[in-house]
């Protein structure tokens, strides 16, 4: 297997120069990420009108015991797929 692993990288001319860029490197460390919409309710309060990171936060630490980076979805997770793009084929 590390044989072969080799060959391919040779094969595809890889390098991980990518990956030791500095300013990618937090990338590393970062195990825990939950992912969320923006809409999410302990994100954003809509009756406020007002973003609630601390309480989101604190969500996390609570149910995961911390967290390391967080990924904001910012758009609907079914873009097209909606009635407002529907497309009849």
């Amino acid at each position: 297997m590390l044989t072969w692993r080799e060959q391919e990288r040779i094969r595809i001319k890889y390098h991980d120069d990518q990956y030791a860029r500095k300013e990618l490197l937090w990338t590393q460390r970062s195990f825990v990420q939950p992912q969320m919409m923006i809409e999410e309710r302990y994100f954003y309060d809509p009756d406020a009108g007002k973003y609630t990171v601390d309480r989101y936060v604190d969500d996390l630490e609570k149910r995961y015991g911390g967290i390391d980076s967080v990924l904001i979805w910012p758009v609907y997770p079914n873009i097209g797929i909606d009635n407002a793009t529907r497309t009849i084929c």
